[in-house]
């Protein structure tokens, strides 16, 4: 057991009626006196959301526009903060890449291994998917056509030729032939995986044949192998067959140990409705790493063999989603370049959309191989009453109305069928017991919803306790009862986005209460300046190691600055305490004067805390 340790008190609970007149002055004023880099045009940004729609409108142009998903995701709001992707490299497990294609030109721009070639009359010419797939992830911004989400990142493709090696082991063998030229690379892009294997993964004979194909298989063996290594992140795709369950053999790796924490499942969005797409899986088999991005009419780059190989083309499916998802894990990696594998994925899973559907519902095609219909799911989300009959009519009718001039893949099955308006669709729907009709939770349906990278960029959301482990509690910031701490390194400055000194988490941070029903805080340490900007609401303490955490407009629990540890306070905090050497500023930062004495709210703080395990 370790020793009682003894602290020095500083003060407590302290509020500056004039710090807390947070807005703009307070932000900018904040920000600015602590970095001499204030003066950067994106950083004002970060503070004032006025500034940084004005500045994203910018970007909006025709070009953004035809990218037909940039929008939806918030995309125009990470280029006004500076991102772009640039210095990021995706990999992408798919068809081959036509690198030629003009929007993939640059040094360095996209390199190749494994099938495909760009030889007008080559066989191996089944290019059309990877190429689009890579135009939705980098395509350059060059003022025509459309570009990618990350449109200054670089790319590695893995080309698979399917046709040769079957649906699943042409990419198994892509990834594992190559997997020396991808080690290196954090985010790897799967728009693939087998129309067969949409099953339940919870039972348990589906679960051991999982698990002995996960132990036997070369490309899980190198998968879990580089994921442990080079801490990779994986990005796939739900499926296109409408099933209440993504698929079981890709999707569903997170249920193993050993990928849980860096792998995405990506559902699709009808770019055109509040619906989620018709085809798209729903998150079953992989609720707790799953997002939703746009998936239907998305122009990308046209591989097709027509001269002079610079065309555009449209395509649906969860395929087209999975690379904006991958875009903006690039976008990420640029703003946060310290971050693990694991906390790019929880920084997009925390600021995720989870109330991005106008209806409580959603209507899926449940079709085979061959795209007959097996069932028209309608699937009630967070609903705890079982509906009428009435309802489920106005349900499917309205689904209908909105989706049949929406989505290409909607209109084929129906046109295959003979439905030529609403009552048609509910008349087969109630025939041949082809209706199906699931009562879902959200997280079941869309796990954590529709992905905002403009929100992404800007840190954390919110503290997910789900994702963090034993090893991440401690009682000794709260005498008595355990906290979730999420710990972060931000590394040093040479290290850091454009070198800075400093990185800004500019949301308001929130948390999910563990299971047993523990507060989350933060930690962090490192050489480069934690600013946390937003209105904070963790309940857990903040506390700093080493190096600066400047808190602009305040936190909800305790500060802490130990050993060399540094916070500033130019909002609110709870209760302040500077222990081992550490020190606290509490400084107002309109009139940029430190403020003595403080003005204190609350109670005298007990200088004795346990030792933490």
């Amino acid at each position: 057991m370790m020793k009682r340790r003894h602290f020095n008190l500083i003060k407590t609970g302290r509020r500056s009626k004039l710090a807390l007149a947070v807005g703009l002055a307070l932000a900018m004023s904040a920000m600015g006196s602590v970095h001499a880099s204030g003066n950067d045009d994106t950083f004002k940004n970060f503070a004032n959301k006025d500034a940084l729609m004005k500045t994203a409108e910018g970007f909006k142009t025709q070009e953004f526009k035809n990218s037909t998903g940039l929008e939806a995701i918030g995309a125009d709001k990470a280029y006004a903060l500076g991102y772009s992707g640039k210095g990021i490299t995706v990999g992408m497990v798919d068809t081959p890449v036509y690198s030629k294609h003009s929007e993939l030109s640059g040094d360095k721009k996209i390199q190749k291994y494994g099938y495909g070639s760009d030889d007008l009359f080559s066989i191996f010419n089944d290019r059309d998917h990877g190429t689009h797939v890579a135009g939705i992830i980098a395509a350059n911004k060059d003022e025509k056509g459309m570009h990618g989400i990350a449109y200054h990142a670089n790319l590695i493709s893995l080309g698979a030729e399917s046709s040769l090696f079957g649906e699943k082991k042409g990419f198994f063998n892509a990834y594992v032939s190559n997997t020396q030229n991808i080690k290196n690379i954090k985010i790897i892009n799967n728009s693939w995986g087998s129309s067969t294997d949409h099953f339940d993964l919870s039972k348990d004979d589906k679960k051991e044949n999982f698990e002995k194909e996960f132990n036997e298989s070369a490309y899980y063996k190198n998968l879990a192998e580089i994921t442990r290594k080079y801490d990779q992140i994986n990005v796939y795709t739900s499926g296109n067959k409408g099933s209440i369950f993504s698929h079981a053999y890709t999707s569903g790796l997170g249920i193993f140990p050993e990928m849980k924490d860096n792998v995405l499942n990506v559902m699709a969005m009808n770019s055109r409705t509040s619906n989620l797409a018709s085809m798209t899986c729903l998150a079953k088999n992989a609720e707790e790493w799953t997002v939703v991005a746009p998936g239907t009419g998305i122009n990308s780059l046209d591989a097709a063999l027509k001269y002079p190989f610079n065309n555009y083309i449209k395509k649906d499916g969860t395929s087209m989603a999975a690379p904006y998802v991958s875009g903006t894990l690039a976008l990420i990696k640029e703003a946060f370049p310290y971050l693990s594998g694991k906390q790019i994925v929880e920084t997009l899973l925390s600021t995720c959309n989870d109330k991005f559907l106008e209806d409580n519902y959603t209507v899926q095609l449940n079709t085979d191989e061959n795209n007959n219909l097996v069932a028209i799911n309608l699937v009630y989300i967070d609903e705890l009453e079982k509906q009428s009959d009435e309802n489920n009519k106005k349900a499917l009718g309205k689904y209908y109305n909105a989706t049949i001039k929406n989505e290409t893949f909607f209109k084929t099955i129906c046109d295959k069928y003979g439905i030529k308006n609403a009552e048609d669709f509910i008349r087969l729907f109630s025939e041949n017991e082809i209706g199906k009709i699931y009562y879902l939770t959200g997280k079941e349906a869309y796990g954590y919803g529709m992905v905002d990278a403009g929100k992404a960029i800007q840190g954390i959301g919110k503290i997910i306790t789900s994702r963090l482990k034993s090893q991440d509690k401690s009682n000794i910031f709260t005498k008595e009862s355990d906290v979730y701490l999420y710990s972060v390194d931000t590394g040093k400055k040479d290290a850091n986005y454009k070198n800075r000194d400093y990185t800004i988490w500019s949301n308001d941070i929130g948390e999910e209460l563990s299971a047993d029903g523990l507060h989350a805080g933060i930690t962090k340490k490192g050489e480069v300046d934690l600013v946390l900007l937003g209105d904070n609401t963790y309940l857990g303490p903040t506390i700093s190691k080493d190096g600066k955490i400047q808190i602009v407009r305040g936190v909800s629990g305790n500060t802490f600055a130990i050993d060399n540890g540094i916070i500033e306070i130019n909002g609110k905090a709870n209760e302040v305490y500077s222990l081992n050497g550490g020190s606290t500023v509490v400084k107002d930062n309109i009139t940029q004067k430190e403020q003595k004495p403080l003005e204190l709210y609350g109670r005298m703080i007990c200088t004795q805390f346990s030792g933490h395990r």
